[in-house]
């Protein structure tokens, strides 16, 4: 397994450095998954609540997976404020997310624009194509494959599908 470092960062703030591990060959991964975390900007302690329920019935979890709508308005600093300010859980597992349609409402229009201000936010493995770097990736823990497709938009289909089977065909994961 390999040891990775991580910090979070909400515009000046910054945590301290974490660490967690890519697998320690256990027999069980456990994971969190959650989406459609989206809510009011200062509402993301209902969030951190389920969290502490988890926690308290299950500590081995390894990371926490989101897949999609991290906040309801991308646009909306304060939406981001609240996510990283109230996830106390962020220091204790790393969490691996996805943008969803949420995340590309970068204006109260509600038109879907791109995931630009998502990726400003999140760190992902950059093992993805050209037009979803960080927004697609992949990635393992123990002997388990992940892989997270952004297909909010359809303008990158034709790759998105080409580096899905080349991921599946060159990845030694059960």
């Amino acid at each position: 397994y390999k040891t990775y470092y991580y910090q979070v960062c909400s515009g000046s703030k910054k945590t301290d450095v974490y660490k967690f591990n890519t697998g320690l060959d256990d027999e069980v991964t456990r994971f969190a998954w959650l989406t459609d975390t989206q809510t009011g900007a200062g509402q993301y302690t209902n969030v951190q609540n389920v969290m502490n329920r988890l926690f308290k019935n299950e500590r081995d979890l390894a990371f926490c997976l989101i897949t999609g709508d991290v906040t309801d308005r991308a646009g909306q600093e304060a939406q981001w404020d609240g996510f990283f300010g109230s996830l106390t859980s962020l220091k204790e597992i790393p969490f691996m997310t996805m943008p969803g349609n949420h995340e590309y409402y970068t204006t109260s229009s509600g038109s879907y624009d791109s995931a630009n201000i998502y990726n400003q936010y999140f760190n992902n493995p950059k093992n993805s194509f050209e037009g979803r770097m960080n927004s697609s990736y992949c990635f393992n823990y123990n002997n388990i494959l992940f892989i997270m497709l952004d297909s909010i938009k359809t303008d990158k289909m034709a790759e998105h599908r080409e580096w899905l089977v080349n991921v599946l065909e060159n990845n030694p994961a059960d």
